[in-house]
């Protein structure tokens, strides 16, 4: 029988979750890259990222009234898995009032957020291995989005010779109608 997902429990009224599988997480570090070879000569990668397939990133809500806080955490996703449903990582961000809303990678490997906090519209996570090759969640960084709010979409484009994030907003910089888009070099 399945392991009760019981440590997401009190946040999953309200929870808006956006999950990318953690196997992603491969591009945060430097050594990630490896032949067939390689992985076969260290069995401990192999079994990180067969541990990593079932593993996922997710932005969490966090509940005022259970004592909660919204957060960023990698969380195990297989309903086979003893541990289904815990949370592995968890980074827990009580200075943005409003959570963070969609999570993006970059074609570089560089995760992003948009948020629906007017102070933390767009956000990065900073990813890498803790000394057991485990993804860990090290911070998360609010970016300057020159006034513009409540971040949507990301998507990466190659402008002018320069690989481009634009993003669209839903609200600031005085537009009649609140919406945006921003242009940042990455």
């Amino acid at each position: 029988m399945n392991a009760p997902a019981s440590k997401l429990y009190p946040y999953l009224h309200h929870l808006h979750l956006m999950i990318l599988p953690v196997f992603l997480l491969a591009a945060c570090g430097s050594d990630t890259e490896t032949s067939e070879t390689d992985a076969s000569a260290d069995p401990m990668s192999s079994v990180a990222a067969k541990r990593e397939e079932s593993q996922g990133m997710v932005l969490l809500r966090g509940l005022p009234t259970l004592g909660t806080v919204n957060s960023v955490a990698i969380v195990e996703l297989d309903p086979e898995a003893d541990d289904f449903g815990a949370i592995l990582a968890e980074y827990e961000t009580p200075d943005i009032d409003e959570p963070l809303h969609h999570l993006y990678y970059s074609p570089n490997g560089r995760l992003y957020a948009t948020g629906l906090d007017p102070d933390c519209s767009l956000a990065e996570i900073d990813l890498s291995r803790n000394a057991m090759g485990d993804p860990a969640i090290n911070d998360v960084t609010c970016l300057d989005t020159g006034g513009q709010q409540v971040g949507e979409d990301i998507l990466w484009h190659p402008a002018g010779g320069v690989e481009r994030m634009f993003v669209t907003f839903m609200g600031g910089t005085g537009q009649s109608d609140g919406g945006s888009v921003g242009v940042f070099d990455m």
